[in-house]
Order: C-alpha cells, then sequence, then structure tokens
C-alpha cells in the first residue's frame, strides 16, 4: 500500500490541479494508515469503515469524503492500470453526508458594522483599500451573492 501511494504520489498528482493539497494528503495516508504496510490486494471494507469512522472523529465529513475519493482513486489506478490489486475496498464503504447547507444572512446590524469598520462613507468616493471593499461589499449584496461569501467577508474584516 505504502508503495502505491508514493508512486500515484510520483505519477499521477503531479498532473492535477489541486497537487500540493493530494501530496500532503498522500503524505499522511502513508504515515498514518494502519494497514499501510498491507499488500493491496489485501487491505479490506471493513478496515476502511474503520479508518472511515476514526476520521469522523478529528475531521468534518466533508474532509472524509475528499480523503476517501483520493484514496480511491488510489485504488483505482492500481487495479485498472498497475494490476496491483483486484477490487477497491473503498467503492464498497458508505460515505459520510455531506453537512446541510447553511442558510444564514447577513443581519442589517452586521452590515453597518461592517461598513463602519471599513470606513465607508455613503455618497463619498472611496480613497482607501478599505472602503473600496466596502463598495464592493456593498455591490456583492445588492447582487444577492450567496450569503456565505458576504458573512466570511465580514468575519474577515471583523476580525481583523
Amino acid at each position: 500500500m505504502s508503495e502505491a501511494l508514493r508512486r500515484y504520489k510520483r505519477d499521477v498528482t503531479p498532473t492535477k490541479a489541486g497537487k500540493k493539497w493530494e501530496e500532503l494528503r498522500l503524505d499522511k495516508f502513508d504515515a498514518e494508515l494502519e494497514w499501510v504496510g498491507d499488500f493491496m490486494s489485501d487491505v479490506t471494507t471493513d478496515q476502511v469503515a474503520k479508518w472511515r469512522d476514526a476520521r469522523l472523529r478529528v475531521v468534518a465529513s466533508p474532509t472524509v469524503r475528499r480523503e476517501m475519493t483520493l484514496l480511491s482513486s488510489v485504488f483505482e489506478i492500481a487495479r485498472r492500470e498497475w494490476r496491483t490489486c483486484i477490487v477497491n475496498p473503498v467503492r464498497d464503504v458508505k460515505r459520510p453526508l455531506n453537512n446541510p447547507p447553511r442558510d444564514r444572512r447577513i443581519e442589517p446590524a452586521e452590515e453597518t458594522a461592517l461598513l463602519n469598520r471599513l470606513g465607508y462613507v455613503e455618497a463619498e468616493v472611496p480613497v482607501t483599500l478599505h472602503q473600496e471593499l466596502a463598495i464592493a461589499f456593498l455591490i456583492a449584496l445588492e447582487m444577492r451573492a450567496r450569503s456565505s461569501t458576504s458573512t466570511f467577508l465580514a468575519s474577515r474584516v471583523m476580525a481583523s
């Protein structure tokens, strides 16, 4: 299994856009999977399910889903191209559900506080980067941009 993770990292990962994240994740798999020393053909769905359950106690379900996708990709390449295993045990393990979508909207008081923090003055031409950011924020609100964008922006500015 360890050899397959390293080979995948060397041969497949460099062709992907998110290669940095994938390299880190593959290194983590290689260092932490209990069955990393086993032959790929000996890894069972029970082992993968046990790993999934342990990960869910540490990270959120979307992270585990992404990790399972990567692990499944390693097994699929090994099965189809390298012929080092016959089955992909990850495919038969139920993936955790995604978190429900957020439904939070920015409150008028939060909007006012944010605009004040950015130094926004209505009907005045912006002169600072923060004031320009306030204008961008107002445009996003006017265009009914996703609330998570507005909420994210508000949390970042208020934290600084």
